[in-house]
């Protein structure tokens, strides 16, 4: 304990970034809202453009990452640090009023722990001041422009922004990353992409959606040179691109970033729910395309709305392969378009034919999901009939419906 002592006080002198204990701490996922020295939790305030929650990972990564918070380094500070896990009440009283009752030397980092305690159990008020009392005995400490003053203003950062007082988070942010550009060597240090992404967020709320999505790609391109393209929190960076720019109605390069975030999400991640959870980024475009192709439809605008869902169409066979369910219903759709159009015979007869395809492929893709006898084979193939009874070729819609009715009955 003592060696360690003494290399906590030469890190203070030298300007380096103070130990939290003998053991390393976790490196921290590097997504949403984060406090970056003695990690507090991560909040979700970025949003959908709709109001959902986008991530899909929920915080269960993140969650990993910051399961234990770290302690101050000599006996004295661990044990008030432990006591006050069991009596926080008459730890904030001592911190407030008295904090020399505290190891001197360790308060602030003592101080610290305790304000990410506090804003884990959602105390925001407590945690605030206890962050900023941190703050100014490290200004003191260290001086102005010391990484653990940049920490510091991180963490009162995103205490104001659960507060809803973004531009004051905002500011915060600011504080932070300029100590940090200024003190650190590496420019790509993943810190500064943390605070790349915090700016972004506050940026969000106030709804600067242009200045977001810049301080989201500087995250992006740290990360990637970091951590390499298939990382995880590459992926989660390409979302919160991805949402800047549908909140922005720029849904093309939103969907391009977010099949970014899917493909890495297939290949690096484990967790088949955050897979699936992260394709509904595009799932939710794919269906204001729909939305927008049947309004088309209506308005009489049929090549408008059959642009429209081959581009739909496109989108799922790119992520989903050829075979999926969705690619089957996006078939039944176009062939409901083409089955009505009102055209003279021979257009008619075209589209009718193509129509046909349409059902056929669907219900190709129906029968080796759920097998030959399913009522969704069934239908398709009574729904291909009926399209076919139009072209004259009765004799084939009668033995179509015959094994739709079979498939019924069974």
């Amino acid at each position: 304990m003592v060696k360690f002592l003494r290399k906590f006080k030469k890190s203070k002198a030298s300007g380096e970034k103070i130990p939290t204990g003998p053991s390393e701490k976790k490196q921290v996922h590097p997504a949403r809202i984060v406090a970056e020295e003695e990690t507090a939790p991560i909040s979700d305030d970025v949003r959908a453009p709709n109001g959902t929650n986008y991530r899909g990972r929920t915080a269960s990564r993140e969650q990993d990452s910051n399961n234990a918070l770290t302690t101050a380094a000599t006996p004295t500070a661990f044990e008030s640090f432990m006591d006050y896990v069991a009596f926080p009440e008459k730890y904030l009283f001592k911190c407030s009023e008295d904090g020399n009752d505290v190891d001197t030397e360790n308060e602030e980092h003592f101080l610290n722990n305790m304000g990410n305690m506090l804003y884990k159990q959602g105390k925001l008020d407590e945690a605030l001041k206890i962050y900023q009392k941190s703050l100014s005995i490290r200004i003191k400490s260290v001086g102005k422009n010391h990484i653990l003053v940049a920490d510091s203003y991180n963490n009162i950062g995103n205490v104001l922004q659960k507060q809803d007082k973004s531009q004051k988070a905002l500011d915060m942010y600011n504080k932070s990353l300029a100590i940090r550009t200024k003190c650190l060597k590496d420019q790509n240090d993943l810190s500064i992409a943390d605070t790349y992404t915090n700016k972004a967020t506050a940026l969000l709320k106030l709804n600067e959606l242009f200045d977001a999505q810049e301080m989201y790609e500087e995250a992006l391109c740290i990360r990637e040179k970091k951590l390499g393209p298939d990382h995880l929190s590459v992926a989660d960076t390409y979302i919160d691109i991805g949402l800047v720019q549908e909140a922005s109605e720029d849904k093309a390069d939103a969907i391009s970033s977010f099949e970014k975030a899917y493909a890495i999400k297939k290949k690096s991640c484990k967790n088949k729910s955050e897979i699936a959870d992260t394709y509904k980024n595009i799932d939710r475009i794919i269906e204001e395309y729909g939305e927008s192709a049947n309004a088309l439809d209506d308005a009489g605008d049929f090549e408008e709305a059959m642009e429209a869902y081959e581009e739909i169409l496109a989108i799922q066979k790119r992520n989903l392969g050829d075979s999926h369910e969705s690619v089957a219903d996006t078939y039944i759709d176009i062939a409901h378009i083409l089955e009505h159009q009102d055209d003279p015979d021979s257009a008619l007869k075209i589209y009718a034919n193509a129509a046909v395809k349409m059902y056929q492929d669907a219900a190709n893709i129906y029968k080796k999901k759920y097998g030959d006898g399913h009522e969704e084979v069934a239908n398709t193939l009574i729904a291909m009939a009926e399209v076919l009874k139009n072209l004259g070729r009765n004799k084939e819609a009668a033995d179509l419906e015959d094994r739709a009715k079979t498939m019924l009955q069974c």
